[in-house]
């Protein structure tokens, strides 16, 4: 038996709307239908405005009632926003609220232990959501690490999400593009079935070309997997897809043939921002960092102290990782990478007499970065000065790096090294993440940069806690207080 969880969300109380969800889950509902192996006690959709406690009640009642029976496929799919945060992926809910996450959201570990409980030997989840929510803040590897581990709980799995950490997942009226490839993959593929690979594949295929939206796939399974035989119901239900596709190929030619080069040089201006409205987004940062609210369990703990201060070259450590980024990567940064020549060492297996007659090699070292434009601030340092002579001060670091459309925070946590009764100093090495958002989406940055807060504080209370012996348990039961 193969059983199928759909959920679009595409209303929400206080995110932005996403239209064309409620479209991709009736489709995939009709693709499912369409491949004749799922019958109206198999597949269970949710496609109306879904708030968590009545979503979660209903899903949970559906395996409750497959309990005992044999499932050799369950199929999940969701359409609708997503969230990345503290190492757990969250699918938002209509109802959504930042500080009731947990009860307005569908935490990923949940769907993989109602999942795991039905022992199915397949496990699909198909996940169409902006990985680059505004609440984003990690690497790409936290993510993909994550989802590593939780493909590890099913005997086989094929997990396609659709963009990467730090991207967004695009949509228009019609469908989300994501869901618009996998469809349409369906209906393009000439052998008699189809693959999830090879439905991996074509997707994969689709969007080699775009650098805002990468899928990612992570897989624990054979590859001969079959997600269904190509029918004529198949192919009828799947042409939606390459039919809108299809419009939206036209639409842009007859746009750009009646655009002058001044017509698309002055549109794509629009983005840009001078000098003084990015000066005036540094100044609502410091407005958002000084008027955060800690919670009352922090600040007894500690006393906060906040600083905007310009960038020294001895102030930071293991600068050398915001100059290698700035080395390795294409940008249009206000800043510039410090570098120096070092001395490459003679391999001490030769001997003495060929080193001695050897000259002297060097080699290019990053070292650090000089920013370029003069702004309010470049470092915003968070301080948390210990109320109690037993535990650490911590600091919360952040650099923001300024082109004429983006800023890219650089930013870590890290508890000071005590040197005598007065003094301290950060740690040589710390755990740098980055992120990067566009200068126009001010409301996004301060999201972003009361995130970083938010995570800083629950990595200190949560650090404590283990310290002083409290259980997993109890730090769960109060990281969002």
């Amino acid at each position: 038996m193969k059983i199928a969880i759909l959920i679009g969300v595409s209303e929400y109380d206080s995110l932005d709307q996403l239209p064309a969800c409620k479209s991709d889950v009736e489709l995939m509902e009709k693709v499912l239908q369409a491949t004749g192996q799922y019958d109206k006690n198999q597949l269970f959709c949710f496609a109306e405005k879904s708030k968590g406690a009545k979503l979660k009640e209903r899903i949970a009642n559906v395996i409750k009632s497959l309990q005992g029976k044999k499932v050799n496929e369950v199929f999940f799919y969701f359409t609708g926003h997503g969230d990345f945060y503290d190492d757990e992926f969250y699918y938002v809910l209509s109802d959504f609220d930042d500080s009731k996450r947990k009860q307005t959201c569908l935490e990923n570990s949940e769907v993989d232990e109602w999942l795991r409980s039905l022992d199915p030997e397949v496990a699909i989840k198909v996940v169409d959501a902006c990985h680059a929510g505004i609440t984003y803040v990690k690497d790409n590897q936290a993510i993909e690490g994550y989802l590593q581990k939780s493909s590890n709980r099913f005997k086989n799995c094929y997990f396609m999400f659709s963009s990467k950490l730090g991207q967004s997942s695009y949509q228009d009226k019609e469908l989300s593009f994501f869901t618009r490839s996998f469809v349409k993959t369906i209906h393009m593929h000439s052998a008699d079935e189809i693959r999830y690979k090879d439905i991996m594949d074509s997707i994969s295929d689709d969007f080699s070309g775009r650098k805002d939206q990468t899928p990612f796939f992570v897989v624990q399974a054979s590859l001969t997997e079959v997600f269904c035989i190509i029918n004529p119901d198949i192919k009828s239900v799947t042409s939606v897809a390459r039919d809108a596709e299809k419009q939206l190929e036209e639409k842009p030619q007859t746009q750009v043939s009646s655009e002058s080069l001044k017509d698309i040089i002055e549109r794509q201006a629009e983005n840009y921002c001078t000098e003084e409205e990015a000066t005036n987004v540094l100044e609502k940062v410091i407005q958002k960092v000084e008027c955060h609210t800690y919670p009352v369990e922090f600040e007894e703990l500690y006393e906060v102290q906040h600083s905007f201060d310009k960038h020294h070259s001895d102030s930071l450590p293991q600068e050398s990782v915001i100059g290698k980024w700035l080395d390795e990567h294409s940008h249009n940064y206000f800043a510039e990478v410090e570098d120096e020549e070092v001395e490459v060492p003679v391999s001490s297996y030769l001997p003495f007499f060929e080193r001695r007659f050897l000259r002297p090699r060097f080699r290019r070292q990053v070292t650090g970065f000089e920013l370029t434009a003069n702004g309010p601030y470049e470092i915003i340092q968070i301080q948390a000065k210990a109320r109690f002579p037993n535990i650490s001060w911590s600091a919360c670091i952040i650099v923001a790096l300024l082109s004429k459309m983006n800023i890219r925070l650089f930013y870590f946590y890290a508890d000071y090294i005590e040197k005598n009764w007065k003094d301290r100093k950060l740690p040589r090495r710390v755990n740098w993440q980055t992120t990067e958002l566009r200068l126009q989406d001010v409301e996004d940055i301060c999201h972003i940069v009361e995130n970083i807060q938010r995570e800083f504080v629950e990595w200190c209370v949560n650090k404590l806690r283990k310290a002083f012996g409290l259980s997993e348990d109890e730090i769960g039961s109060n990281s969002n207080t």
